[in-house]
C-alpha cells in the first residue's frame, strides 16, 4: 500500500497544476489533491478545516502546501503570512513555494516568511522528490499508510 500525502496546491494556471500532478504520479506516494486557484478560497478552506477539528485537535501530519507566488488575485506571500501568523496549528504545515521566479529576493522572503522549500518552475521530478524526502526524514511531513487513517485524512 502506498503512503498517503495530502497536498493543497495553490495554482491559478491549469496547465501548471496538471504538470505538477502528472509529475507526482511517478512517485511512490498516493497523493490526494485539493487545488485552489486563489488564496481566498484556500483561506476559507483552512478556516473551515480548523472549525471542524475544534480548538484542541491538530491538523493531519500528512498535509503540505504547494504555493505559487504569482496568483492572479493576491501574492503568494500574503497567503504564506496567513498560514504562518494565524492559528498555530497552521504554522506547522510545510509550505513549498513553486514559482517561475528566480529572484533572490523571493527566495529570501520565502524562508524569512516561514516557507519550507523553494522550487523554480519547471522543476525536475528529482528535485520535488528530494524535497519530500527531506520533509519526511526531518519529521515535518508524515505520510499515512493505515486504511483507517486514510479514511480519516480524506475527510479532512
Amino acid at each position: 500500500m502506498k503512503q498517503i500525502i495530502c497536498i493543497d496546491l495553490l495554482e491559478d494556471n491549469d496547465d501548471d497544476a496538471l504538470v505538477i500532478k502528472v509529475k507526482s504520479q511517478k512517485l511512490r506516494y498516493d497523493f490526494h489533491w485539493e487545488i485552489f486557484k486563489d488564496a481566498s478560497s484556500a483561506e476559507a478552506h483552512y478556516k473551515h478545516l480548523l472549525t471542524e477539528l475544534g480548538p484542541s485537535n491538530p491538523l493531519p501530519s500528512n498535509r503540505l502546501i504547494l504555493l505559487d507566488l504569482a496568483l492572479q488575485q493576491s501574492h503568494g506571500f500574503e497567503f504564506l503570512s496567513f498560514i504562518k501568523k494565524g492559528d498555530p496549528r497552521l504554522a506547522t504545515l510545510p509550505i513549498i513555494i513553486v514559482t517561475a521566479s528566480d529572484s533572490k529576493e523571493d527566495v529570501r522572503n520565502t524562508f524569512k516568511g516561514g516557507g519550507t522549500a523553494f522550487l523554480k518552475k519547471p522543476f525536475a521530478l528529482e528535485e520535488f522528490t528530494r524535497t519530500l524526502e527531506t520533509l519526511i526524514m526531518t519529521g515535518r511531513l508524515k505520510p499515512l499508510c493505515d486504511a483507517d487513517e486514510k479514511t480519516d485524512a480524506l475527510k479532512r
